[in-house]
C-alpha cells in the first residue's frame, strides 16, 4: 500500500490504510458483515426537531469526509463522495403502549442490518419519537468508516450542529476535518524504517506464540440466528467512582488494574500463566486527528507472564510497565505483525483471541436542550472468543460491563461464569490488593455453601441392627452370590 491516489472512470481511489486493512481482510474471507457494524442507541429526555436534525446530520457530513467514505467492491480502496443527502430515517412510536420497549424490539431487527454499499453511505440513524418529550435515536455504522472514539466526535458533531442551526451559526463549513489527513500519514509511517523497528519489536516478543485460551469447538454455536451472545452486568457509578478513587490511591490507572483482574481471572481459570489480551490503540498521532471522525483505532497484542505468587499490586504494577515498553511499538498494524509471525501458515487468524475495550469517552452534553443517555450495542456478534467491553460514558449513571462471546468458542453458562467471577475480582480488588494471586476467592458465597455444606451432607440414618445381622439378612436374600473373591 503506497497511500497514492488513481483515478479510475474518474473516480479517484485511495488506498486503505491499516487500521481498515484488518476489517477488509477479514470480509475478504467471507466473515459475516454483521460483525463490523458497531453503535447504538439514544435516549433523549427532551424535544427533537427531525428536520433539523436531518440538517446537523448532513452539516456533519460536509464536515467530515470519513462519512462520506465509499468502499471499492473488489479492491482495498476508498474514495470520498460529495453525497450529503443524511441517511436518517424517521419512525412514530407515540401511539405504542410502551415506546422504549417498542423501539428495543426494532433494534432487535435492525442493527445488525447489512449495508447495501455503492453510493450508499455506510452508517444509517432511525430517529423514533415516544411520548412528550422523549425520542430515541439508533444509530449504526460500517467499522470500515468508523471506530468507538470516532462515534463519540460523530454525536457531538451532530449536537454542536443542531444547536447551530437554529441561530445561523452553522453556515461557515471551513473547519472540515478530513480522513485524507490520515492516509497520507498512514502510507509515509508503512515506508518509514520505524515500521520495520516496530515489527523487529514484535517478533521478538512473540519468537514463541502463546496458545489459544480458548480454541474452537467444531460444529458448535452456528451464526444462523441472532440472539445477544453477550453476558453484561451494570456497576452503580458511586461503586464505580469508589473504584476509580481506589486506584489512584494505589498509583494505578482503572484501564491497568481492569487488564490485571482479567488476566488474573483467566490464569486462574484456564491454569496458565501466559496469557495475551488483546488491547485498543487510539491510533491519532496528530492534534487535529483526535478531533477527525474515522477508522483509526487498532489492537495491540499486551502478552503477560503472570506469577501466581505476586500480589494483585504486583501485577498491576507489571501490566503498566509492559504497556509502557508496548506502547512505543503499537503503530505497527496488528495484521502486519501477524504476518511476520507466519500465524496464516499455522492456520491462526490472531495472536489473541480475549479483547479488552475500555471505552471511557465523555457524552455529557446535549442535543438542544435534550440530556440523553448513550447505550452501546454489539449486535449479537463478536469475533474474538471473549471480549469484554467496559463502558464508561456518562457521569452519574451506571457503568457497563458487557462480556461479548463468540458461540463458536463459549457457551452462555461458561460466560456467565466467567462475567460473575469477573465481578468478583473487582469487588475484591476493592478492599485489598496485596493478597496473593493464588489466594484470591473465585468462589460466590452460594458456591462455597454448596462445596462445603451441600456436597458434605452426605450423613443417611442407620438402622438398628448388627453387621452380623446384616450379612445374614445379604445371603438369605441370594444364596448363590460370590461372597468374596
Amino acid at each position: 500500500m503506497d497511500g497514492t491516489s488513481r483515478s479510475t472512470s474518474e473516480v479517484e481511489w485511495q488506498e486503505l490504510t491499516s487500521a481498515q486493512m484488518p476489517v477488509w481482510l477479514d470480509l475478504q474471507t467471507g466473515t459475516d458483515p454483521r460483525f463490523y457494524i458497531i453503535g447504538g442507541y439514544l435516549r433523549i429526555a427532551g424535544a427533537i426537531d427531525p428536520a433539523i436534525f436531518r440538517r446537523a446530520v448532513a452539516l456533519a457530513m460536509a464536515r467530515h469526509d470519513a462519512l462520506r467514505l465509499r468502499i471499492h467492491a473488489d479492491q482495498p480502496k476508498q474514495t470520498i463522495g460529495s453525497a450529503l443527502d443524511p441517511p436518517v430515517d424517521l419512525i412514530d412510536l407515540s401511539s405504542e403502549i410502551d415506546p422504549e420497549a417498542a423501539f428495543i424490539d426494532f433494534i432487535d431487527t435492525a442493527f445488525a442490518r447489512v449495508f447495501a454499499g455503492g453510493e450508499t453511505p455506510l452508517f444509517h440513524f432511525t430517529l423514533a419519537k415516544g411520548r412528550e418529550r422523549q425520542w430515541f435515536l439508533l444509530i449504526r455504522y460500517h467499522h470500515l468508516i468508523i471506530d468507538g472514539f470516532g462515534i463519540c466526535l460523530m454525536i457531538r458533531a451532530v449536537a454542536d450542529a443542531y444547536d447551530a442551526i437554529p441561530r445561523d451559526a452553522a453556515s461557515d463549513a471551513t473547519a472540515l476535518f478530513s480522513y485524507r489527513r490520515f492516509i497520507a500519514e498512514d502510507a509515509t509511517y508503512l515506508l518509514s524504517a520505524r515500521h520495520g523497528r516496530d515489527i523487529d519489536y514484535w517478533r521478538e516478543r512473540f519468537h514463541t506464540l502463546p496458545e489459544p485460551i480458548f480454541p474452537p469447538r467444531r460444529g458448535e454455536g452456528a451464526h444462523d440466528d441472532l440472539p445477544s451472545r453477550s453476558v453484561q452486568f451494570w456497576v452503580d457509578w458511586q461503586r464505580y467512582v469508589e473504584f476509580i478513587d481506589t486506584c489512584r490511591r494505589r498509583g494505578a490507572t482503572p484501564f491497568h488494574v481492569l487488564t490485571a483482574l482479567l488476566a488474573i481471572l483467566l490464569a486462574r481459570t484456564v491454569q496458565r500463566r501466559d496469557i495475551t489480551i488483546g488491547v485498543p490503540i487510539l491510533n491519532r498521532p496528530a492534534a487535529d486527528l483526535k478531533r477527525t471522525i474515522g477508522m483509526f483505532a487498532g489492537m495491540m497484542p499486551l502478552r503477560l507472564e503472570i506469577e501466581t505468587t505476586d500480589s494483585v499490586k504486583q501485577l498491576v504494577a507489571h501490566v503498566g510497565e509492559q504497556l509502557r515498553r508496548d506502547y512505543r511499538h503499537q503503530r505497527a498494524p496488528i495484521q502486519d505483525v501477524q504476518h511476520a509471525l507466519g500465524l496464516a501458515r499455522l492456520g491462526r487468524r490472531q495472536l489473541f483471541d480475549v479483547a479488552l475495550s475500555y471505552e471511557k469517552n465523555d457524552y455529557d452534553f446535549p442535543i438542544g436542550d435534550a440530556p440523553f443517555q448513550l447505550i452501546g450495542l454489539t449486535g449479537g456478534y463478536e469475533l474474538n472468543p471473549l471480549a469484554l467491553y467496559v463502558r464508561e460514558y456518562h457521569r452519574e449513571k451506571p457503568v457497563l460491563f458487557d462480556f461479548a462471546f463468540n458461540a463458536h468458542h463459549l457457551t452462555r453458562g461458561e460466560v456467565e461464569d466467567i462475567a460473575r467471577r469477573f465481578r468478583l475480582l473487582f469487588d475484591g480488588y476493592l478492599a485489598e490488593d496485596t493478597m496473593r494471586i493464588d489466594a484470591l476467592s473465585l468462589l460466590s458465597a452460594a458456591e462455597r455453601r454448596t462445596i462445603t455444606e451441600g456436597w458434605n451432607a452426605t450423613s443417611a440414618a442407620v438402622c438398628a441392627t448388627t453387621l452380623p445381622a446384616l450379612f445374614a439378612a445379604q445371603a438369605a436374600r441370594d444364596p448363590a452370590a460370590i461372597a468374596v473373591a
